[in-house]
């Protein structure tokens, strides 16, 4: 569960790194997504306006560095396959409010995923 807790917290506070692997979605928003399943159970997507997410810095540069990132491979969505659940949340930005949908896959448990969520004030959804 700590790993869970680690990467969202790293979603929610990540700083710019520069380049770009964002998509614009029917809404006008772009989308974002980080595959990191094989470290840690987890894929995380955000949605917003592209100003708010280039102004918190999630890029294909951020999704992909080990060190002050997520160590993983941006991806044009987080599948289903396997997950125990979902958190949703939302992060206030100047340019526009960033939603996250934290996927939570096995191994990790529906349980460990609603822990996590519940700390970060999050709303889960199993399945």
């Amino acid at each position: 569960m700590n790993r869970i807790l680690i990467v969202a917290a790293l979603a929610l506070t990540a700083a710019a790194c520069g380049g770009s692997s964002k998509k614009t979605t029917a809404t006008g928003n772009a989308a974002w997504a980080c595959d990191i399943r094989g470290t840690n159970a987890t894929c995380v997507e955000a949605t917003a306006p592209a100003a708010a997410l280039t102004a918190a810095g999630y890029d294909a540069a951020l999704c992909q560095d080990p060190t002050n990132g997520f160590g993983g491979t941006p991806v044009a969505s987080c599948p289903a396959t396997s997950r125990v659940g979902r958190c949703t949340i939302t992060e206030p930005n100047p340019a526009g409010n960033i939603s996250f949908v934290m996927h939570v896959y096995s191994p990790a448990t529906a349980a460990d995923g609603a822990a996590a969520c519940a700390q970060l004030g999050g709303t889960w959804t199993a399945g």
